[in-house]
């Protein structure tokens, strides 16, 4: 079989590793198919189901529609008193301060205000309050992103 392949053209081309049936004596023989096809097809591997349901895997922890990479998940992600987590735009407080309106102001006259937390404050847009980054808010749990489970009232838990 002869292909014809245009150089200037990126292509996409599949190979099958493995067909089976998966149940809990095939573990050994999914994880060996899985490296191969990481192996071979540079981090990504292609699941076809029986149904012609593809999804697409890659080992490189990276969103495979927009190419976004993402650190290893770790508890201190979730947590917005640690760097790793907090959002990077607000330091993990949810809300941004406006120093700018009270600047014509003396040091003296500063230090009252902020005693008396007289300090204009507006949610901060990068994460919406949530205090943790936009990476950390965007991971999925039972097919649902992380923000749903910081809004949902703490007595409805038990239905996600």
């Amino acid at each position: 079989m002869n292909l014809l392949l245009k150089k200037t053209f990126k292509h996409t081309i599949d190979c099958l590793i493995d067909v089976f049936d998966i149940n809990s004596t095939q573990e050994q023989r999914v994880q060996e198919s899985i490296e191969k096809a990481f192996a071979l097809a540079k981090g990504l591997c292609k699941v076809v189901n029986r149904a012609g349901k593809e999804n697409v895997f890659s080992s490189d922890r990276i969103c495979l529609q927009c190419g976004t990479s993402f650190i290893e998940l770790e508890p201190r992600l979730f947590s917005f008193n640690s760097p790793l987590g907090a959002c990077e735009a607000c330091h993990g407080l949810g809300r941004m301060y406006d120093w700018e309106a009270e600047r014509d102001e003396s040091w003296v006259m500063m230090r009252q205000l902020l005693a008396k937390e007289v300090v204009y404050r507006k949610t901060c847009s990068s994460c919406q309050g949530m205090r943790l980054k936009k990476e950390v808010l965007a991971v999925m749990i039972n097919g649902k992103i992380l923000r749903s489970f910081l809004i949902c009232p703490s007595m409805n838990l038990m239905n996600f």
